[in-house]
């Protein structure tokens, strides 16, 4: 079922890009920590516009997360971004925060219509027992 549980990504996209064949492994490493933590829809978080493809995070506890040092971390989302794959904010102070947008997030991920219960019709759908066995529409292929 396709409830936005999963990230479905690009097999076209992804090999060919510089932080996937990076010589750093922490770059791919961070790049698809991101792709998997990333908003997949817009919406907001303490009311800040979070937009597809952001996620909001704290360096040090994201860098621990993935089992590196915070400053690690810190150097690996400025190469990042100086590969021109994400834009970084941060706001520093006790109730900071570091705003990740990943730039090419929909050559990644691509959009999906998430799917919404089907209009049940008399008799439609129902086994030899009377269950309906099917409440939602078909889902995307996925690979």
């Amino acid at each position: 079922m396709n409830n936005g549980n999963f990230v479905p990504y690009s097999r076209e996209s992804i090999p060919e890009t510089v932080w996937y064949t990076n010589r750093n492994k922490n770059i791919t490493a961070v790049m698809f920590a991101l792709l998997l933590d990333a908003k997949y829809k817009n919406g907001a978080w303490k009311g800040i516009k979070v937009n597809r493809g952001d996620i909001i995070l704290s360096c040090s506890k994201y860098a621990e997360r993935l089992g590196m040092s915070a400053s690690t971390m810190a150097y690996t989302l400025e190469q990042l971004e100086k590969l021109g794959e994400i834009k970084v904010e941060t706001k520093p102070g006790f109730y900071g925060y570091t705003k990740v947008s990943i730039l090419k997030y929909d050559n990644y991920v691509p959009k999906l219509e998430y799917n919404k219960p089907k209009q049940k019709q008399s008799g439609e759908n129902e086994g030899e027992n009377g269950k309906d066995y099917s409440m939602y529409e078909e889902d995307a292929v996925m690979w």
